[in-house]
């Protein structure tokens, strides 16, 4: 198996998709762009290489995506290893960017409309 080329991080391609990935976090993502990054995507993506994470969801599979980041949140909360290891910063970071995204195609679930992250960042002091 040939080793991936450190190169591949400064490509054009690769700056386009890290900067998808961070707008719109990973919702927005394709297989392809997976690939790129050099991540794995996740598996039920892989025949349908070119629909975003968001395309291939059910909205029932949506809102339990949603509920895990949430799930993340609220436990960071409560154990501050996870906030001093970086998780909650990083679930953060995602949740906000899906929600950009989801908010960019009208298609943010009704359980989900009026929540503001801003109450959860500032418990988390992030």
């Amino acid at each position: 198996m040939e080793k991936p080329q450190f190169e591949t991080f400064e490509s054009p391609e690769w700056q386009k998709v890290a900067d998808k990935s961070k707008k719109y976090g990973p919702l927005a993502l394709t297989a392809e762009d997976h690939k790129v990054l050099m991540s794995t995507p996740p598996k039920e993506m892989l025949e349908s290489p070119q629909a975003s994470y968001f395309e291939i969801l059910s909205p029932e599979e949506l809102e339990v995506f949603l509920d895990e980041y949430i799930a993340g949140l609220e436990e960071a909360l409560i154990d501050q290893r996870i906030r001093e290891n970086g998780f909650a910063k990083i679930y953060l970071q995602d949740l906000e960017a899906s929600f950009r995204y989801l908010d960019s195609l009208n298609a943010r679930p009704e359980k989900y409309r009026d929540v503001s992250l801003d109450e959860i960042k500032a418990k988390l002091e992030l």
